[in-house]
């Protein structure tokens, strides 16, 4: 499969075409409209979350640990770091791209009269792979929503104008205590609720 998007060519009138031109034409558009670029990785145990920004770690596609729903549409979209895990999906082509992030973030247990802890998600691009780097250079900002006491979860969604090579990565911040990357040690359901998506939406 092609890495940029197939270019539409013109028909002509009685045209005699080979089936390099066939495959060009008819093939590759195809293909690339019923795979566009896409990956998906599921959320990877972090012990700690710094007070400050933490940068979030995944599985790569189809080495969690549970049974997951990862996936890597091109191969180099979800390039795995030393220790096996993924910090950055990157963009194998020009264009727009949506980003979704599920987030599950166990903030802490709160003290005594304290209402609860802010937790935010940022989405950077070509940002180094460090909490203070992806929040420096944030291209969009959520908060999640506290699920209980402290357990803050949600979804964030943004649409990014990405170049070829372009690297997305993904930062978590709460504002208090230290907290964790929730997983199956805080909870069983947690696994599925922690993933990071990258899919092709047209070209500019």
């Amino acid at each position: 499969m092609r890495i940029g998007a197939p270019e539409l060519e013109a028909w002509s009138s009685r045209e005699l075409v080979d089936a390099a031109t066939m495959n060009r034409r008819i093939r590759d558009v195809h293909r690339w409209l019923a795979t566009p670029p896409s990956a998906r990785v599921m959320g990877a145990p972090l012990s700690l979350l710094a007070n400050t920004a933490s940068a979030l770690p995944f599985y790569a596609p189809g080495a969690e640990p549970f049974e997951g729903h990862s996936y890597e549409a091109l191969v180099g979209m979800a390039p795995s770091q030393p220790g096996g895990l993924v910090h950055r999906l990157v963009a194998p082509a020009t264009g727009w791209y949506r980003a979704r992030v599920g987030a599950g973030i166990w903030a802490g247990n709160p003290s005594p009269g304290w209402p609860g802890r802010n937790v935010w998600v940022d989405i950077a691009v070509n940002a180094e792979p460090t909490g203070s780097a992806i929040a420096a250079g944030s291209r969009h900002r959520a908060a999640l929503d506290q699920a209980t006491d402290n357990i803050h979860r949600g979804v964030v969604l943004a649409e990014l104008q990405l170049a070829a090579g372009d690297a997305v990565l993904v930062a978590a911040t709460i504002d208090g205590s230290a907290g964790a990357w929730a997983n199956s040690t805080h909870h069983a359901s947690l696994p599925y609720t922690a993933f990071f998506e990258l899919h092709w939406g047209g070209e500019l």
